[in-house]
This record gives C-alpha cells, structure tokens and sequence, in this order.
C-alpha cells in the first residue's frame, strides 16, 4: 500500500511517498518557488537526484505535475497505486478538532482558519491538482493542532476580553502536536504506564516545548500561531505586544510587513545576523562571535524557562524528552540546556549524550529527572494518521 504525504507552505510543495507495507520511503522531494519566477522540482529516489527548473502557475499545477513525475520515473505504475494522501496541515483553529477527510465541505471550513489565509489557499488548490490527476483518490487531513484542543481552559485562554474568545476564537492553539502526541505514546510504552508525565521538546527550524499529562497535553509554548514561545530560526518567540505599533511608526510599516519581519527575519537570523541555522550559529560562536554567542544564549534560556516553568506546572515529570532535528542531532545545546537544570537534580551522562544514535537515557543512573532523545519521522506519523482514519 502506498501513501503519499503532502506539506504545503512558503510557496513550496513537499511530498514523501511511502510503501506502508514495510514503512519504506519510496521516494521524496520538494515543489519551490510556486507562484514564483524560477520555480523548480527536487525528487530524491534512493541515491540518485532528479531536478528540474519549471514554472508553476499555483499549488494545483505542481501537484498535477508531481502525480506525473510519479509515473514517468515508474515510482507508482499508475495513478491508483496510489492509496490515500496524507496532508499535514499546522493550524486547524477551533474548526477540526480532530483529523477528518478533505471533502468539498470540509474544505468550504477551512476558509474560517484565518490565521494564515495563503496556506488555506495552497491546500484547496493542492488538493484541487490530486484530485484531478486521481478522482476518487481519499485525503486525509491530519492537524498538527487537534493534539491541544483540550487543553485546560486556564492555559489555552489568553487574559484578553473574553468577548475576543467567543467571537473570534482567539485562544491557545499550539504547534507541532503530531510530534507531542508521537513522544508521549513511545514514552508510555517505554515507562509501561499511560499516565506518565512528560516534558515533550520539539527543536527544529520551528520549535515548541508541551506539558504532558495522564495522556493529554497540560500546556504548550506556541500560542494563537507558530510565532510564540521559545526562540526559532527566524520567528521572534515571546515579546512584548506593544513592540508592534511602536516599530510599525518608527518604520512606516504596515501590520502584515512587521509580522512578516516577525516570523521571517527574526530569532536566531535576527539576532545574530548571520544564519537561522543552529549549526552556523555555533560555528561563529567558535570564531568568537559576540551576537551568535547572544542569539545562542538567548535560545538555550528560553528553553530552560520553559522547561523550568513546566517542571513546577506537573509537579515534577518522569521525564524530559527531546526531539526534531535540534533536539536528536546538537548534543552540545542539549548539554547546555541541562547543566542549567542542574538544580533540578539532572546529571549529564556526557558520553552518552555525545554519542547517542536513535532513542535512549542521557543521563546517569544517579539523575533525579531522566533525559531521553527520541528521533521521530514527521511524515511517517502523517501516513499513520491518515491510515488509521481510513481503517476506522
């Protein structure tokens, strides 16, 4: 059986195309620059790299031209082996609640998902494309939000009026649930318990850190969007509000320029004026780079309050986990995390921490909170989502 797993944003189409038989990757790639000048294709079979500059007028063209790459390299023999799509969407607001089937009803319900009107518009004319290309194909929706629809009422409120709540939905949301939802299933049969309590953190490009409790999230670091919480690559994290209109004056700018500066030439790319890459940024800390030594600091303590903040909030957790990209693969930022939670009793095993390949304890036996890493595969949960939906 195959799925295909689709992510959509910044004008660009990502796709994995699994066999689920064996959970193999077939195949992935990336659709760029669409809408855009000098759009071009990337499709990684195995070793070898098939590119390809190509405009592509919308979302629904690239799709349509992905389905036809599949069969011209023979990666599916036709357009029916090809069994459901998986559609990672990151904000479902208070609309889905759940994963759900993309029909022409559920898609006329994405248009009151007004956070980010440009990737509802990018999902309609992707599915558009798949849909033409394979009619009766089934895509499923799977909400990287659905995991924080229940969270307390006392952390997915804001201390806004209320009135701003009930008639615009404005409230806590979160990011990145599938991964949250991911850790704290392999942490319960790791632990052999369902009501573990865990403090689950995602470090990527985009990164959030949730409070897991007896099987549901208690809290979590992003917010109404992606833009809140901890320090990223390009977005902000937590400031203060009244930032906004002040700079808005000083620079002439309109709201959606500054929300643009906001998510796209902010955190670790703002500040250190280099990259919006940890590694670069740990490069030039080497070189002796004051404002990538700054940038650095500033990440490693947003997390650590974070952490800190949530620690108090489960009353002491069974365990720390950490994941995605920054998480799994910078032994030395999570070393750095955890020496300023040595109050908390954690004890670094650093050869362990150093040397670490897949899921396992970094820390000593003698640590009073245990640290674990665990690698997760993002698109693979999509197709798991999507697949347990149809099997329903």
């Amino acid at each position: 059986m195959k799925i295909l797993v689709i992510d959509t944003c910044h004008n660009s189409l990502k796709f994995t195309l699994y066999q689920m038989n064996n959970e193999n990757i077939i195949c992935h790639g990336l659709f760029e620059r669409i809408g855009l000048e000098n759009g071009l294709y990337t499709i990684y079979r195995g070793n070898e790299i098939i590119t390809e500059e190509m405009p592509f007028e919308n979302y629904t063209e690239a799709a349509t031209i992905l389905i036809q790459k599949l069969l011209d390299l023979e990666l599916v023999a036709s357009q029916e082996d090809i069994s459901l799509v998986g559609y990672r969407i990151p904000q479902g607001k208070n609309v889905f609640s759940k994963n759900t089937f993309l029909t022409e009803e559920a898609l006329s319900k994405l248009d009151q998902i007004d956070i980010d009107t440009s990737n509802v518009k990018a999902i309609k004319e992707t599915v558009t494309g798949l849909r033409e290309s394979i009619p009766n194909i089934e895509i499923i929706g799977v909400f990287e939000t659905a995991f924080f629809q229940d969270l307390p009422e006392e952390s997915y409120l804001y201390a806004l009026p209320y009135k701003w709540y009930q008639d615009y939905g404005v409230r806590k949301y979160g990011t990145q649930g599938i991964t949250h939802e991911y850790i704290m299933r392999e942490m319960q049969s790791l632990f052999q318990k369902e009501d573990i309590k865990l403090i689950s953190c995602c470090l990527d490009r985009i990164g959030s850190i949730a409070a897991i409790k007896n099987g549901k999230c208690q809290d979590v670091s992003t917010g109404f969007s992606s833009l809140s919480g901890i320090v990223m690559g390009t977005k902000s994290g937590d400031i203060d509000s009244s930032i906004i209109p002040y700079v808005m004056e000083k620079e002439g700018k309109n709201v959606s320029e500054i929300l643009e500066d906001l998510n796209q030439r902010s955190g670790l790319l703002g500040l250190s004026e280099i990259s919006e890459n940890l590694e670069d940024i740990l490069s030039a800390c080497m070189d002796g780079n004051e404002k990538a030594r700054i940038a650095k600091e500033q990440y490693i303590r947003h997390i650590v309050n974070y952490i800190s903040q949530y620690y108090v909030l489960l009353e002491k957790p069974d365990a720390i986990v950490f994941t995605a990209s920054i998480g799994e693969k910078s032994p030395e930022i999570r070393a750095e995390i955890l020496e300023k939670l040595d109050c908390l009793g954690i004890k670094i095993d650093y050869e362990k921490n150093k040397h670490l390949e897949g899921i396992g304890k970094i820390t000593r036996e003698d640590s009073i909170l245990p640290v674990y890493v665990v690698p997760m595969d993002l698109e693979l949960e999509v197709a798991k989502a999507a697949l347990k939906l149809i099997n329903r």
